[in-house]
């Protein structure tokens, strides 16, 4: 409800208060009542500047009476790390699982030696182990062979076996 004050004088802008005490300047509604200082206010409940507000007892928009808005606690936030770091531990095991699945042939102080893992370092940590090393010098291998060990192909241990194998007996 809007209680528009008038003096009369049709030169002055009328004032009113917003309901919270607070002088607004308005222009008249054309055909809106107005009151004149002569006249009584009516009391109304809305506009007693120490009774309850209106803003503050209605609920906020999608709560219900007496319900608090839905916030994120504490529990919330440990469930959802905790999510996070169940993830993270799946995804670090099934990486492990099939790194020590996977092959490699490489050279190790100057001999050929096959590898289980991946031909990587991340972050100091490398990702291979040795398995077995060949008596065979790398520096006595031909181009071909040396090409084909420095390309760190991913193989089978039964494959890097045959080939490290056969290097050792001149096949």
């Amino acid at each position: 409800m809007v209680v528009v004050l008038s003096d009369g004088d049709p030169e002055q802008p009328e004032t009113a208060t917003d309901g919270r005490g607070v002088l607004v300047e308005a222009e008249a509604a054309p055909g809106a009542a107005s009151l004149s200082p002569e006249q009584p206010v009516p009391a109304t409940p809305d506009l007693d500047p120490d009774g309850p507000s209106v803003a503050q007892d209605a609920p906020a928009a999608g709560e219900e009476a007496g319900r608090r808005p839905p916030r994120w606690g504490r529990r919330r936030v440990l469930l959802a790390l905790a999510g996070l770091l169940v993830i993270a531990a799946v995804g670090v095991g099934g990486f492990a699982l099939w790194n020590s699945t996977v092959y490699f042939v490489g050279t190790r102080e100057g001999k050929v030696a096959l590898y289980r893992g991946m031909p990587y370092r991340v972050v100091g940590v490398t990702l291979y182990e040795t398995v077995e090393v060949s008596p065979t010098r790398y520096d006595t291998l031909d181009d071909y062979l040396k090409a084909r060990i420095d390309t760190h192909e991913l193989v089978t241990k039964e494959e890097g076996q045959r080939f490290i194998r056969g290097l050792a007996s001149g096949e």
